[in-house]
Parts: C-alpha cells; structure tokens; sequence
C-alpha cells in the first residue's frame, strides 16, 4: 500500500460508520473500490474518496504558533504557484434543467487545477505552492478550510491542510494525518492527529487561536462531532467495527471513554449522539442519547437480533435528531429511520431509493442531505422523500461540493 493508499484508508476509516449505498461501506471494500477506480482513471482514487468524503475528514499537524497569519505558503512541493487569482472559461453544468448547486448556495472545486467556482464570487485557482491538488473545501463566515494532496516521493507526499481567510492570503496549516470537523457555526476547528497522531487540538477561527488539547492513546483518535463545548471522538478501526469513544470538554479539559466499544452514528447540533452497542455477534441496541451520558453505555432504545438491522454496516444522523440513513445489506438498500421510532425500540424503516453506490456527503440541512454517486453525479435528498439530481460543473477530472458551516 502505497502513501496516497494509506491516507485514503485512514480517511475512510473515519468514515466508516457514515452511510455507503451497498456493500462498499466498510474501509477495506471502499478503499478496494477506489484502486479498481485508480486503475480506470488518472487519479481516480483521489476523486473517489473526497468526492465521498469531502473538506470534514481532513487532519494536520497544525503550526500556526510558530507561523504568522497570512503567511505565505510553506508546504513541501516546486516552487510556489502564482498568489494571484486566475479567471477562468465560464463552466458548463449538467444536467441541463436541474437545480445546480451554486444555486444552493454551495461552493464547487475542482479536482484538477485547484479551481474554485464560488456561490457567490468571481471563479479563483487556490495558490497552492506547485505539486498539490485541491481535494476538499468547507466554506466558513471567515473563509475556507481546505485540503490538498502532494503526489511526491518520500516523506513529503501526503495530505496538508490549509485555511484561507476572505480576502487575505492562503495560511499553511501542515500535514494531514486523523480527520477534522468544523463546528456547526463555523468558528471552531476541531483536528484529531497530527505529528503527534495522539492529540487533538481545537483551534478558534478566523484568528486560529488554540483553545484545547487532549491526547488519546490508542489506534488513533477520529473527531465526530462537534457541539457547543463538546466534541465527541472514537478510536480508528480499519473496518468499522466498534470501538472506544470518548467525550471531551472543551472548556474544562475533560476528556471520558465509554465503558463498552460503539458504533457512532452521528451528533446533533444540540449534543446528542446516535450510537450502537453490539452483545455478541448478532445483538445490541442503538439509542440516541446525550452527549454526557454517552461514557455510561446501557442497552437502551431498540434492542434487537433482526438481520436488517444487525446487518447495518453504517448510518447517519440528522442534525436535528429526527431522522437516520441506515445502511443494509438488505436488497433494498439505505433506509430511513425515525430516530423516535429507535427510541421506542421500534423498527419501521422507510425505503430511500439512493443510488446503489456512494455515500453521504453531508447534510446540507436538518431535513436534507447531498449525496455522491459519481465524479460529476450528486443527488440532494430528503427524509422518506424523493432525491433531486443536482447540476455540477463539468469540471476536468470531476467535482468536489464544498460544505457551508455557519
């Protein structure tokens, strides 16, 4: 396995409980879909997994106590390219008809150039120092957080990230090693690993202040999700399995684990995290429960030994809690699911209708969400609704949508 190859399994291993259509959602089968994608394309791997996984999974080694703001970019690579934005052709979308997804109020990059078609703005090439691609953006009141790739050999290949703030100059945050979220309202960032792959450090934004560290020993910490002053954080597994989460404060350092290995399914805005237990192979519980009582694991909500639901590889979480996208390995594939439905230990799934291959992008609101299937083919669905084909820009090598959080 080559470098590109490892970090992409590490990305989707932070990934692996967030829903896949199929039977692609575990690590190992995304990561042997996007070699076969590899070898069909130049670059295939890379656009399959950001296409999937986007601007949330990224992690770096953060160095802004030692770099001004506005700095200029330092990242390994050839020279520098050029700082000034270039325009380019105006882009094509496709389908014809559909609504597009600048119209959405989405920000669209490409996979090749380092080209940014904006919401709302002139069309600008990231000044990303020679050698790095573009592979991820989240869109933040303050600017962008976004994510490159060096293909290099030696040490130096690999994932960095970057943050730049509107209408200043691209700030080198270094190497990407765990993932990283953004909170809800765009003014935190929250990074697991690092040079250290222990740590995890949450950084105010635009100013990049350090607010917290903690370290977690183990396989190395995955952020998933941020809430108020709560992040909520799991061990990697490279197959999706179960493992130790933990709950950590922001303002008071605290950091707790739980006391059995879970399935985190999602957080909600107010601090509420959907999560499974398993009891052997073939039993367990998932329930929807606080942030703080997350550590003290019981067998609480629906508490089954169904084949559909213990055949859920993955799932995610709405932001307000309504609602879940399971994955099954049932013939009719994602479903929906009332999380008060969990609650009461009921199991009326609702069928979705996604495609069979891809996976969740992001919920773009508390009662939608995109969802990759391909390069150029992005859907926006709705809870036990229909999914609308969304029109992207014909971009070289494919398109990435960019988050908006704030």
């Amino acid at each position: 396995m080559n470098e590109l190859e490892h970090r992409l399994e590490q990305t989707l291993t932070a990934r692996a409980d967030t829903v896949v259509a199929g039977e692609r959602l575990s690590g190992d089968a995304v990561v042997a879909a996007g070699r076969a994608a590899r070898r069909r394309r130049r670059r295939g791997l890379v656009g399959a997994v950001t296409a999937g996984a986007l601007a949330v999974v990224m992690g770096a080694t953060v160095l802004v106590q030692t770099r001004s703001v506005g700095t200029v970019p330092e990242s390994p690579g050839s020279a520098p390219a050029p700082s000034e934005f270039t325009a380019q052709p105006e882009p094509v979308f496709s389908p014809p008809g559909a609504p597009s997804v600048t119209s959405l109020g989405f920000d669209v990059a490409a996979e090749a150039g380092n080209l940014v078609i904006p919401a709302d703005g002139a069309e600008f090439v990231v000044p990303l120092p020679r050698g790095q691609t573009l592979t991820g953006l989240v869109r933040v009141p303050s600017g962008r957080v976004l994510e490159s790739y060096l293909d290099a050999q030696g040490d130096e290949a690999g994932f960095y990230l970057w943050f730049m703030p509107h209408g200043a100059r691209l700030i080198d945050l270094g190497r990407l090693w765990g993932n990283t979220a953004v909170s809800s309202d765009g003014r935190r960032l929250v990074v697991a690993g690092g040079d250290d792959h222990m740590d995890v450090t949450a950084y105010e934004l635009p100013s990049l202040r350090p607010i917290a560290q903690v370290r977690v020993e183990g396989s190395g910490p995955l952020v998933r999700g941020i809430a108020g002053d709560w992040v909520v954080l799991s061990d990697t597994a490279g197959d999706g399995s179960p493992t130790r989460a933990h709950t950590w404060n922001l303002r008071t350092g605290a950091l707790r684990t739980t006391d059995a290995d879970v399935n985190i399914w999602g957080v909600t805005d107010d601090g509420r995290v959907l999560r499974r237990v398993r009891q052997g192979e073939r039993s367990g519980c998932v329930d929807l429960v606080a942030v703080t009582d997350l550590p003290t694991v019981r067998l609480t909500g629906l508490c089954s030994l169904s084949v559909a639901l213990w055949s859920t590889a993955g799932g995610s979480l709405s932001p307000d809690g309504r609602w879940a996208l399971l994955s099954t390995t049932a013939d009719d594939g994602p479903v929906w699911i009332r999380v008060a439905d969990l609650r009461a230990g009921e199991w009326r799934p609702v069928r979705s209708g996604l495609p069979e291959v891809g996976s969740i992008s992001f919920w773009d609101t508390e009662q939608s969400v995109i969802f990759w299937a391909d390069s150029w083919e992005y859907y926006r669905c709705r809870p036990a609704g229909s999914c609308v084909r969304l029109a992207v820009p014909l971009l070289a090598q494919g398109a990435i949508i960019g988050e908006r959080r704030g």
